[in-house]
C-alpha cells in the first residue's frame, strides 16, 4: 500500500516492509512456509498410501439406480421431488440432475 504511504512493520520479528531488506525477508519467509506446506502434503499423502486407505467419497461404488419413468409418473400424480427422493433414498439434487440429463 505504498500509494497510500502505509507499510507493514512487525516489531517482534524486526520486519519492515517499507525497506528492500524487509521485503526480501518477507519473501524468503513466505517461500519457506510454502516449501514446508508442500512437505506436509507429501508426508500426509505418503502416509495415506502406505496404509492403503482412500479418503473422500467412494470411487465408482454405490451408483444410485433410478427408474426415471416411475419418477415422472409420480410427479405427474402430484408427488414432490423431495418426497420421491426421500422414498428412493437419494437427494433431491441427484434426482433433479438425473431428470434434467435424461430430458436433454
Amino acid at each position: 500500500m505504498v500509494a497510500l504511504g502505509i507499510a507493514f512493520a512487525s516489531l517482534s520479528d524486526s520486519l519492515d516492509m517499507s525497506t528492500p531488506q524487509g521485503k526480501l525477508m518477507f519473501h524468503v519467509l513466505a517461500a519457506l512456509a510454502e516449501f514446508e506446506r508442500g512437505l506436509i502434503v507429501e508426508r500426509v499423502n505418503a502416509g495415506i498410501q502406505a496404509q492403503g486407505k482412500h479418503c473422500g467419497r467412494p470411487v465408482g461404488s454405490g451408483a444410485t439406480v433410478i427408474d426415471l419413468a416411475a419418477v415422472r409418473q409420480q410427479m405427474s400424480a402430484g408427488a414432490s421431488l423431495r418426497g420421491i427422493a426421500r422414498q428412493l433414498g437419494c437427494s433431491a439434487a441427484l434426482l433433479s440432475k438425473r431428470l434434467k440429463a435424461s430430458a436433454a
